[in-house]
């Protein structure tokens, strides 16, 4: 798999295997990704990747046994599962995310409203029971 540049925007390119390029009248498989941020385009460029394997193993007629074919979330019908993480600890996980690049103000601004949070909603609260009226006293509690 590789992410190429073209202009203001990315690409994927892949190749067809030697045995199928007969089959499927090409030597590689390229896609727009439609973004032209590489973090973006990176985690788009698995998702076609995952839809291209599935579109070989098709080509060569075999089915996995026991696999299902991949249903592949959109953004729009992604709905993350509630969990049981604090804001603390969901931060740590989005602070190490290794596509991203960030200054150590952006990292510290992410932190001083972490601890803003903590203060307003208590250390230990879960992401999943914070409920309106908790959002309503943060604010109240930063805009005074």
């Amino acid at each position: 798999m590789g992410i190429i540049s073209r202009g203001k925007s990315y690409y994927v390119r892949l190749n067809v295997p030697k045995s199928l390029q007969a089959i499927v009248g090409k030597t590689e498989f390229r896609r727009s990704l439609k973004t032209g941020r590489m973090a973006e385009a990176v985690r788009k460029a698995r998702i076609v990747s995952a839809e291209f394997e599935q579109w070989l193993l098709e080509a060569e007629g075999k089915a996995v046994e026991g696999i299902a074919p991949v249903a592949l979330a959109t953004p729009s019908s992604f709905k993350p599962e509630p969990t049981g993480k604090s804001l603390r600890e969901l931060c740590e996980v989005f602070l190490k995310d290794p596509t991203k690049n960030r200054s150590g103000k952006a990292v510290s601004g992410y932190w001083n409203a972490v601890e803003l949070s903590e203060a307003v909603l208590g250390r230990d609260k879960v992401i999943g029971a914070i409920e309106r009226q908790d959002s309503h006293q943060a604010v109240s509690r930063t805009v005074d």
